[in-house]
């Protein structure tokens, strides 16, 4: 087995270790808060597994098997979790399932193909995924079902991308201007549509909360002083409610 640590940061201290399966590779944060563990097994005989811990209660809630051997994990805007689930042959693959219900869509029986040997799934804003993985030298984007979009040659074994989410750009066109405010508004107070993902971007202030200083932010960013720039903030920083 294996061991999730949770810390107190400002304290440094230890507040509790929460036992996993083998292997325990990597974790990402869901939508409602709870952290999701993969463990990888030990390659031959104990294969991939998911873990879902509360972060309020620092417990186990569940596990469930996906088989193989992922070793990462991205959760998308439409709450899809993938994880790469390298091969050692010309062909690996990409599971996936859903973050909140934890319904399996894709798994080592009915992978979704990705690069060879692949290491790398990024959800990208508009749900499309890049994937990519050593021995071969190219990025692929492809969607939910494993249609493949674009290939983008690279250098050899390309392992990780990232995308320029700018801070501020809370209808995700690239630009910062009056429209943002305006969803954030109509978000906020209107009923009107979430700021698209990642949500961070919707916090230009930084200081984890959506509401009305950041309006006032972006206005005096944009109008007034020009000052302080909107600030980038963490990539698991969502509105639980949403």
């Amino acid at each position: 087995f294996g061991k999730v640590a949770v810390y107190d940061i400002r304290g440094d201290s230890l507040i509790k270790e929460i036992t996993v399966g083998a292997n325990p590779q990597h974790l990402t944060v869901d939508r409602q808060g709870r952290v999701h563990v993969v463990c990888t097994g030990d390659y031959y005989s104990v294969f991939g597994e998911i873990y879902v811990i509360d972060t309020e209660l620092d417990e186990l809630i569940d596990g469930f098997e996906m088989g193989g051997t992922p070793g990462l994990i991205a959760i998308g805007p439409d709450d899809v979790a993938y994880l790469p689930a390298s091969g050692w042959d010309s062909l690996s693959f990409v599971y996936s399932y859903n973050s909140l219900t934890l319904d399996v869509y894709h798994d080592e029986n009915d992978p979704l193909v990705g690069a060879a040997n692949c290491l790398m799934a990024v959800p990208y804003q508009d749900t499309t995924l890049f994937t990519g993985g050593w021995q071969h030298d190219d990025v692929k984007v492809i969607d939910s079902g494993g249609t493949v979009f674009d290939t983008y040659v690279l250098g050899d074994g390309p392992l990780d991308v990232d995308f320029g989410y700018v801070p501020g750009d809370v209808n995700g066109d690239y630009v910062v201007d009056i429209a943002d405010i305006t969803r954030m508004i109509s978000w906020l107070y209107l009923d009107g549509p979430y700021p698209v993902w990642p949500s961070w971007r919707a916090n230009p202030n930084g200081d984890y909360h959506y509401d009305i200083s950041d309006i006032t932010f972006l206005i005096n960013f944009l109008y007034l002083s020009h000052e302080p720039a909107p600030k980038a903030g963490p990539t698991w920083f969502m509105p639980w409610d949403e």
